[in-house]
């Protein structure tokens, strides 16, 4: 029994740690992440509210999800270059308050055409703020890459948590409550952006002065960072596509009820639970290698999800697949900040989010009209491919690695 306490006491400590024991400055972020995370989750779930409000067809949710897409990737490119030219508060000052103003505006634009170029403009002010918040809270670590991976869990965690509730949001809540939850969002993020251009003077947010210009955008490795977003691509492809079917298929397998939310909460909760857990324990092994299964696990999670007809297998295989999502995610995100000088993670997360974001333009498009045209079976076949290959690109990325290392180390041991 006593072991067993020991054990209890230990493990709780641990994840009060993964989640408590932070920079004092990044509790003052805090706020600004977890209202970006739940309007980034409501964009994500978007489908359900044009399938419940609108009412629109596959092809026509495609579509406008696709442009969203559109606006992110721009938004991330945006965001992460300002971030080295302007305090990263300041940015979110400026498109929390826009965002606001724009979530007002799409409840009150019924003309198809002007909703497409609102949700152009939500997907590039999210992205705008989503990066410029995530640069600011990597920041309060300074150049503790322990502390920055710790900071990328616990914004992911929270990413999901918000994922959850915006998932019981659109599937639970009657048309009047969701509109009333827009409006209060859109208050919100009018206030916190007040808020974030009231501190946008600390100089932690301030891009550093010594920043070398002339190497912007030079990494530290050109080859591991082009199959790191090639990899990047694929599994952003896999979550576009799934965007237009997935929740839709979890209200018409359960029904509008409490099932339908518990199972849309499996995924965000296991993350808030298991993650710093999972990846504390991988992070001296291969990184490569376990994002690439984290890859894998992704696409036949889907596959597996799509083939499910029963209420376990749906949990089974949404356990599986969010093992895939814990693996993925972080290491990515960390890899790609390493390649990259420090000041520039706002710079690297902004090319992620670009790549992965801009990659799902053509998803949803896909997944619209393949789930028409000829069922949703389709587009989950093709999440499985689709996670195979980033297994296959991450293994093969790996070994090349590994083969420049073993190279320079020979030659760097030769005498001249």
């Amino acid at each position: 029994m006593k072991l067993i306490s020991k054990q209890i006491k230990s493990t709780t400590k641990e994840f009060l740690g993964n989640y408590v024991s932070i920079p004092l400055l990044a509790w003052l972020i805090l706020p600004l992440i977890l209202m970006d995370t739940f309007v980034s989750s409501l964009c994500l779930n978007i489908s359900v509210y044009f399938t419940k409000v609108r009412h629109f067809e596959p092809f026509l949710i495609g579509e406008t999800v696709s442009l969203y897409y559109v606006g992110s990737f721009i938004g991330s490119l945006i965001g992460g270059s300002l971030t080295l030219k302007y305090s990263s508060l300041k940015i979110a000052s400026i498109s929390s308050i826009f965002l606001g103003i724009g979530f007002l505006s799409l409840l009150n634009t019924r003309d198809v055409f002007e909703l497409k170029i609102m949700m152009l403009c939500i997907g590039l002010l999210t992205n705008l703020l989503s990066t410029s918040n995530l640069s600011s809270f990597i920041r309060t670590a300074k150049n503790d890459p322990g502390m920055k991976l710790k900071l990328i869990n616990l914004e992911l965690a929270i990413f999901n948590l918000s994922f959850s509730i915006s998932a019981y949001v659109l599937i639970s809540l009657g048309v009047e409550q969701i509109d009333y939850i827009l409006i209060f969002t859109s208050i919100c993020l009018c206030v916190l952006g007040i808020f974030a251009y009231c501190i946008k003077h600390i100089d932690i947010f301030s891009p550093p002065q010594t920043l070398n210009k002339s190497g912007l955008c030079k990494p530290k490795n050109y080859k591991i960072l082009l199959g790191i977003l090639f990899s990047v691509i694929l599994v952003g492809l896999i979550f576009s596509m799934i965007k237009v079917i997935y929740a839709p298929t979890i209200e018409q397998r359960f029904g509008d009820n409490g099932v339908s939310v518990l199972v849309a909460s499996i995924n965000p909760w296991i993350i808030f639970l298991l993650q710093p857990f999972l990846v504390n324990r991988l992070k001296n092994k291969d990184n490569i290698i376990v994002m690439g299964f984290g890859a894998f696990i992704i696409g036949t999670g889907y596959l597996f999800f799509g083939l499910s007809s029963s209420f376990w297998m749906t949990v089974f295989s949404l356990i599986f697949l969010t093992l895939g999502e814990m693996l993925y995610s972080p290491i990515s995100k960390s890899i790609i900040i390493s390649l990259f000088d420090h000041g520039r993670e706002g710079f690297a997360l902004g090319l992620w989010r670009a790549v992965f974001l801009g990659s799902g333009f053509m998803g949803p498009i896909f997944s619209g009209w393949a789930a028409q045209k000829y069922g949703n079976m389709m587009v989950w076949e093709f999440c499985g491919i689709l996670g195979l290959s980033g297994l296959l690109l991450c293994l093969i990325i790996s070994q090349s690695y590994r083969y420049t290392v073993e190279v320079n180390r020979f030659n760097s041991a030769t005498p001249n």
